[in-house]
């Protein structure tokens, strides 16, 4: 049996035997509820832990009183369950008043206020409300550094998360200074080997790669998983974490084969000493499908997408974000390996729970739309639905902004939709997705490639027939030097451009 259902098992008999003993209703009963709510939590069961803490608050509440200290702590773990689960408004709901409540019982500058105002402003942040995470971290950094000193544990995990909140929000140079200085408070209070510390290094790692320093990135995770290695031995979970992470590095410096092996190593360890259903695993478990997808072993990255996603609903809720970005990871696996109609299954069931739990203007809402309208074009199931690509380009730029990957996506959707309807708006709109694929993907990529063709289509059509054959010649030489002469794409822009020059 692993540590995480040890704890739950030795905290459920413990209860077993309080109640029996001292009555349900006794404090040091109630205590042990709590901590077995917590070790739910702890094991990746939030849904139990939920259950548990609203009958602890409950209870607490009417023996102890509202007020009292035990009562606010039970509501404050209460509102990280709620994280835990998905259930996003009840974590931001119940946070904003235990914030309210501590901060009136205990003193704004208690730890226990701070704490629960660290929570909340990290519930901002999971919501998507990132500047108002951001504006709240900064007073909490302030006032922690103020009450409780720049070395405190609070201190500097609301850096860390600080940091994690201007990463979120594209500030890269204010999320690695502001990284560094957690790492040097952590590293002074607690020592090189802390978990804190190592958690803390590894979101520098994040940082080093959104800079692009890459060899930064690769060097900081090889010595994090050997100093792990050293301090907590191989099987540890933050030596596990710590090799997960390295996996994820090598990923993303396109050392896919190292990736893989390592994938598999910490997936084994995992199983074994967290249990399939552990969040951790699962983790592990979609970070070896993405690294298949990469090689596009799609046979196999689809069967861990689905095999995560299976445990996520069983263990999380079909409701769960996580287990929303497990679907959406399947859709991706089926549109790759060209399986239009399970793709499109997989999206039209998959949007409507998007757009309830996440809200329209989600990231994973707005992919799954993009790539539903893109399955449509393809299999000729709506043909130009204007409105539709209309609503798609509208949520991106509110939520994205006009240079994201995503608003390009659904940019070229709506220029084709307008070009199947004969609207000269198509022009200017794939003039401008042309140069959103330029900058994001470079002028060699596939996706700017075929791009320009759609450019050069457009222009074609509606009469511009000199700018046509100019873009046609241009990007065939460009697709015979970067694909090859065979490749699809290549024979059409061949195709297209003998076709334009036949009389």
């Amino acid at each position: 049996m692993n540590g995480t259902r040890s704890s739950v098992a030795l905290c459920r008999r413990a209860l077993a035997d309080l109640e029996r003993t001292l009555g349900p209703d006794h404090p040091d009963t109630l205590t042990c509820r709590h901590d077995l709510a917590e070790a739910h939590r702890t094991a990746g069961q939030a849904d139990k832990a939920v259950t548990l803490y609203e009958q602890v608050v409950a209870d607490r509440e009417r023996v102890l009183g509202a007020d009292h200290p035990d009562a606010l702590a039970s509501r404050h773990n209460l509102a990280t369950a709620y994280w835990a689960a998905g259930e996003t408004d009840k974590n931001i709901a119940l946070s904003e008043q235990v914030v309210a409540d501590r901060g009136r019982v205990l003193g704004a500058d208690h730890p226990d206020t701070l704490a629960s105002r660290h929570n909340l402003a990290e519930a901002y942040r999971t919501a998507g409300e990132t500047h108002k995470a951001i504006a709240l971290h900064e007073r909490l950094v302030a006032d922690c550094e103020r009450a409780l000193g720049t070395d405190h544990f609070t201190t500097v995990t609301s850096l860390k998360n600080l940091a994690e909140a201007y990463q979120a929000a594209g500030e890269a140079e204010k999320a690695l200074a502001t990284n560094e200085k957690a790492l040097a408070g952590c590293e002074r209070a607690f020592g090189t080997d802390h978990p804190a510390t190592l958690g803390i290094r590894r979101d520098l790692v994040d940082a080093y790669w959104a800079k692009g320093e890459a060899d930064k990135t690769v060097a900081l995770c090889e010595q994090m998983t050997v100093g792990c290695e050293q301090a907590f031995g191989t099987d540890h979970p933050i030596t596990l974490s710590s090799r997960h992470g390295l996996a994820q590095a090598y990923q993303l410096t396109g050392r896919m084969r190292e990736a893989v092996t390592l994938y598999k190593r910490t997936l084994t360890r995992r199983r074994k000493t967290l249990g399939f259903d552990h969040p951790d695993t699962l983790a592990t478990c979609r970070g070896l499908a993405s690294a298949y997808e990469a090689l596009r072993w799609m046979r196999l990255a689809l069967n861990h997408y689905v095999q995560a996603e299976r445990r996520q609903v069983a263990t999380l809720g079909p409701d769960h974000p996580e287990t929303l970005t497990g679907r959406a990871d399947i859709m991706r696996s089926f549109i790759l390996m060209r399986k239009a109609k399970p793709a499109v299954r997989v999206g039209e069931n998959l949007l409507p729970d998007c757009e309830r739990v996440l809200g329209s203007d989600h990231l994973v809402t707005l992919t799954v739309r993009n790539s539903l309208i893109n399955l449509y074009r393809v299999t000729g199931k709506i043909e130009g639905d204007v409105g539709m690509c209309e609503q798609a380009l509208i949520a991106c730029e509110r939520a994205l902004g006009t240079d994201h990957l995503a608003t390009n996506n659904a940019r070229q959707n709506l220029a084709h939709a307008y070009q199947t309807n004969e609207r000269p708006e198509a022009v200017e709109l794939y003039e401008r997705a042309v140069a959103g694929c330029e900058q994001g993907f470079g002028p060699d990529h596939l996706d700017t490639l075929v791009s320009r063709l759609n450019l050069a289509n457009s222009y074609q059509t509606t009469g511009r027939t000199r700018q046509a054959v100019e873009l046609y010649e241009r990007t065939l030489a460009d697709c015979e030097r970067i694909l090859g002469a065979r490749h699809r794409i290549t024979r059409l822009a061949r195709t297209s451009l003998r076709k334009i020059r036949t009389p």
